[in-house]
């Protein structure tokens, strides 16, 4: 369970008690309420496919992407790892805050992570953007949060670390906004 405490400073920087003291519960364990286990590697995979930041989504083809914001100002050259044995090459949009793994499939580059910070603009499908508060994406994401992985102070995980969103916060907002498998 997560406990949000909001507390209110005097003048002369003593602390009051906290006028509010909200919970929030987006997901109490890793059981949902019938006892059965949460499978949030599932959640993170169907949310991949149903979610998006702007017009960007897991899956959209190196072409899609030059024609929504030209082609991209750096390149890493492609690698093939090895943890899936595919060519993976970075794509750095950094006057709009974005970043890219391609992957290599039948020839087509398509997106297969996304990563956006600071200028982006773009916002998920559910209205979360770089500037958000922590709050509003718990609302936002409730049904879908990784409370194990995730460490609300730092980053909000929903679905998992190996298929999902990961949330980076800095002073409760916002900072990234990541989207894929960052742990395999």
């Amino acid at each position: 369970m997560l406990i949000a405490l909001f507390s209110l400073c005097h003048m002369d920087g003593s602390k009051a008690e906290p006028p509010i003291i909200m919970q929030l519960q987006p997901t109490a364990s890793a059981q949902d309420a019938s006892g059965a286990e949460t499978d949030f590697s599932a959640i993170g995979w169907e949310l991949l496919k149903t979610d998006s930041l702007g017009p960007l989504r897991i899956g959209l083809s190196s072409d899609e992407i030059v024609k929504l914001l030209g082609n991209p100002e750096a390149k890493s050259e492609a690698k093939v790892w090895g943890a899936d044995a595919q060519e993976h090459q970075q794509w750095i949009y950094d006057k709009v805050g974005l970043s890219f793994d391609m992957v290599t499939e039948a020839g087509e580059q398509r997106i297969a992570m996304i990563k956006a910070s600071s200028p982006c603009e773009f916002n998920t499908s559910r209205g979360v953007g770089i500037g958000t508060d922590a709050l509003t994406v718990m609302r936002a994401y409730k049904a879908e949060i990784n409370l194990s992985e995730s460490d609300t102070s730092r980053s909000i995980v929903a679905g998992s670390v190996y298929g999902g969103l990961i949330f980076s916060l800095q002073d409760g907002r916002v900072s990234s906004i990541f989207l894929g498998a960052s742990a395999e």
